[in-house]
């Protein structure tokens, strides 16, 4: 998942920020479905920093947008509606996370958050979320 940004604005959370990210449920737990980050309830993980690039030319992504692909991707849980998430495989679920006070985090253009560290809260219970049927 990459982010789309029209700014490159890093903010800070003044306080903790509830968000959703998608993951998939395994044998031993929580993977995210990108980089296969290992996720245990509870826990925080921490990247180092945020990686981007400005795209110079391409078909579907207006130019001079920038893509952040190194960070921890969610989606803001005020501007995305759980039932609109969809997952598009029986082993994904929703994750609430949460961003914690004081760590550095972008906006996306579309309801989407990439930040420094996220805390693993609690899974969303299944009824609120829809399968997504996914051609290939």
């Amino acid at each position: 998942m990459c982010l789309h940004i029209l700014e490159n604005e890093v903010k800070t959370a003044s306080e903790d920020i509830l968000v959703y990210k998608v993951l998939h449920r395994t044998i031993d737990g929580y993977m995210s479905p990108v980089y296969d980050a290992c996720w245990i309830l509870g826990e925080i993980i921490t990247v180092a920093a945020f990686s981007a690039g400005r795209l110079l030319f391409t078909n579907t992504i207006p130019l001079g947008v920038t893509v952040v692909a190194q960070g921890l991707h969610s989606y803001d849980s005020n501007k995305i509606d759980l039932h609109n998430i969809g997952i598009s495989h029986p082993s994904e679920v929703i994750a609430r996370m949460v961003i914690p006070k004081n760590t550095k985090y972008i906006v996306g253009t579309m309801g989407e958050l990439v930040s420094l560290s996220l805390r693993f809260d609690s899974i969303v219970e299944p009824h609120l979320t829809t399968l997504v049927s996914v051609v290939t």
